[in-house]
């Protein structure tokens, strides 16, 4: 059976989350201890290690442009297993650590859940944010494909790196199936639109800010127009890729990750690319790819991040509680069509059927994260 399709106990609360999360079925929920909201959350199919877990969220958050400029301290937090319960006030979550914090070595196997990000000394996270996830490299390339400024920025590699790309590559490197020319496709590991995936944002802000500029010139991409950022694959997978669902971690031996919620149609892929050697600038590629596509589908999760303003959203929440409840009775009908209100009235649905099937026991364990100091 899939690990995503174990039942949670009766007393586990299911949540909200965003739509994005949602339509992708996530199933792995990581929670800011300080502000009790999801802020990194993904599906997972396959056995992953809490080792790699831990891996991945450091570098996302390390990555990422919102983390308070790369400060090693962020990477100073523990996962402890949680128990999520709806709070007293609407869209608020109770957090209780329910087993002791998962060693960063341990190489067990993650299972699907929620996890709390204290600090190494079991007290309550403040410092800890992240930005709400980046877009995908298929986005990227759809939203200045038809801008004549950008043109060159989002082609398709020339007829010869094409023709190099497969005669070096006979087959999918992802499945190792063979490829006929004629149903295979060369894409960039990173398109040229995309030149400041390779530069860490806050190592160098001149540089990143200069790639991510709107008016740069085609020249800046040049270096990417080599063979090493070429791909050999189906349309298909190729989609899969541009979508960040599917990457590689060159750091983990080239080992393959789907993000997305497999089905009878999704292709098979292979545990590990295979190459003869490793090669430096191939792999700068690959590994640019696999930060993108964390910070593209781990990031983020929570039902908030559909809302453009959190703090306004807080500020709707605090006003209607100081004169009434936020229950339906209270609410308008011009009210109820409000997206923020929807979720409010989901939001007590979910609380009161879940109070109906059981209630959080209260049984404390080894360690449990004590009030923020």
């Amino acid at each position: 059976m899939s690990l995503a399709h174990e039942k949670p106990n009766s007393s586990e609360c299911v949540h909200l989350m965003s739509k994005r999360a949602e339509a992708l079925r996530h199933n792995v929920f990581v929670w800011c201890s300080y502000r009790r909201q999801i802020q990194l959350s993904w599906r997972l199919d396959e056995p992953v290690t809490v080792k790699t877990m831990y891996q991945w969220i450091d570098t996302a958050i390390t990555w990422d442009v919102d983390n308070g400029g790369g400060d090693p301290k962020i990477l100073e937090y523990t996962l402890f297993p949680i128990k999520v319960k709806h709070g007293e006030s609407a869209l608020r979550y109770d957090l209780h650590p329910k087993a002791p914090e998962l060693s960063r070595s341990s190489k067990d196997h993650v299972t699907v859940g929620s996890f709390g990000m204290y600090k190494t000394t079991g007290a309550i996270l403040r410092n800890f944010s992240t930005s709400r996830g980046q877009v995908s490299l298929n986005f990227l390339v759809r939203l200045f494909e038809h801008d004549p400024k950008f043109a060159c920025l989002v082609e398709k590699p020339p007829p010869a790196l094409v023709q190099a790309a497969l005669a070096r590559d006979k087959s999918c490197i992802f499945t190792g199936n063979p490829i006929q020319p004629e149903n295979a496709q060369v894409i960039w590991v990173i398109p040229l639109i995309c030149p400041y995936l390779m530069v860490r944002p806050f190592d160098n802000c001149v540089e990143y800010d200069r790639l991510l500029g709107v008016e740069y010139g085609p020249e800046r991409a040049d270096f990417l127009k080599n063979i090493h950022n070429c791909l050999v694959t189906t349309p298909e997978i190729a989609k899969l890729l541009y979508e960040n669902l599917l990457t590689v971690d060159a750091e983990d031996n080239y080992k393959i990750y789907y993000f997305g919620e497999r089905s009878v149609n999704t292709p098979i892929f292979k545990k590990y690319l295979e190459f003869y050697e490793r090669n430096n600038e191939r792999d700068s590629y690959l590994q640019a790819h696999f930060r993108h596509s964390l910070r593209t589908r781990i990031i983020g999760g929570d039902a908030i991040d559909d809302f453009g303003d959190v703090h306004e959203l807080e500020r709707f929440i605090d006003s209607r509680e100081e004169k009434t409840s936020l229950i339906e009775a209270n609410f308008s009908l011009e009210d109820k069509e409000l997206a923020i209100v929807k979720l409010i009235l989901k939001w007590n649905i979910m609380k009161d059927l879940w109070a109906k099937m059981g209630t959080y026991d209260g049984k404390q364990y080894p360690r449990q994260a004590p009030a923020a100091d």
